[in-house]
């Protein structure tokens, strides 16, 4: 049978999305900013990953290289390198510091999966100006997570039983309210009380002597209005 939805749970869904952003994604954007800072481009996806995966092995290759810095048999590549060598390391001790926070953290949601797990890498992308974005379809896979459904006939069939009880209860109570509080008439002093307990005040309730198990039945109840004087 087809599932019903109960229940969206929007408002844990989108506490579970800020979860992931506050744990995740900014993480993810602060070492794509310390990426930025090398100066070697916009940071890719491909980066962000061989940062936290790879110890930044291929980034550092490629700044390596946009600086002139190969390591070379040679005087010039030697003096290079201790001119340019320290701020160089700085700039690739900060992206790895960026990144070694992934491999010390966790997500606290979905069996806590450790920061630098490979399937969370699906989880983000990058635009073409850098920014770390949260995939579009893992908020929905976040969402559909929360949703409450029922899937049984039996569930399906008492859903439906308590929906019709509900919308009976409150058109009952809208009509009493509306006779109550109308110019020239009220309700009777036994639906008054009625009122004042609903819905509990429409019913009493008894045990099966056989079964142990509720009886209801509705109480003698005068719902005619009374006319008022002013």
């Amino acid at each position: 049978m087809k599932k019903i939805l109960i229940e969206e749970n929007a408002e844990l869904a989108n506490k579970h999305i800020q979860q992931v952003e506050t744990e995740y994604i900014k993480r993810v954007g602060i070492l794509a900013s310390a990426i930025a800072g090398l100066g070697i481009g916009v940071p890719t996806k491909e980066q962000i990953i061989d940062a936290i995966s790879n110890n930044s092995n291929n980034i550092q290759s490629v700044y390596d290289q946009s600086n002139n810095l190969e390591k070379e048999d040679s005087k010039t590549a030697q003096m290079l390198a201790v001119v340019f060598g320290g701020e160089s390391n700085k700039r690739m001790d900060n992206v790895r510091k960026s990144a070694e926070i992934f491999n010390n953290n966790y997500l606290g949601l979905f069996n806590g999966l450790r920061l630098n797990d490979p399937k969370l890498f699906d989880w983000f992308d990058v635009s073409d100006d850098g920014k770390v974005l949260l995939v579009e379809s893992v908020k929905d896979s976040i969402r559909e997570s929360v949703k409450v459904y029922t899937a049984t006939t039996a569930g399906a069939n008492m859903y439906a039983l308590q929906q019709s009880l509900v919308n009976d209860m409150q058109k009952m109570y809208d009509m009493m309210v509306a006779v109550h509080e109308s110019d020239g008439s009220q309700l009777s002093i036994s639906a008054q009380n009625a009122l004042s307990l609903f819905p509990r005040g429409l019913f009493e309730t008894s045990k099966d002597p056989n079964t142990d198990r509720l009886v209801f039945k509705a109480k003698s109840i005068n719902f005619d209005p009374e006319t008022t004087v002013d």
